[in-house]
């Protein structure tokens, strides 16, 4: 039986692992491997430390 992947996004010293959905493409032919992720919201607060260029781990 096949159990879920769970991804955690490490973002400003906060880990995020609740998501709607999620795809990550990774291919060693490409030079950068790809991600998307559609956060869900338990709280109906978005988290300050999203911002646009912030690093993040996966």
């Amino acid at each position: 039986m096949l159990t879920p992947d769970k991804i955690t996004l490490l973002l400003g010293g906060r880990q995020y692992s609740t998501w709607q959905r999620y795809r990550i493409d990774s291919d060693f032919l490409k030079g950068a491997d790809a991600w998307q992720l559609q956060l869900g919201l338990p709280d109906q607060v978005f988290p300050v430390d999203v911002v646009r260029g912030a690093p993040v781990k996966v």
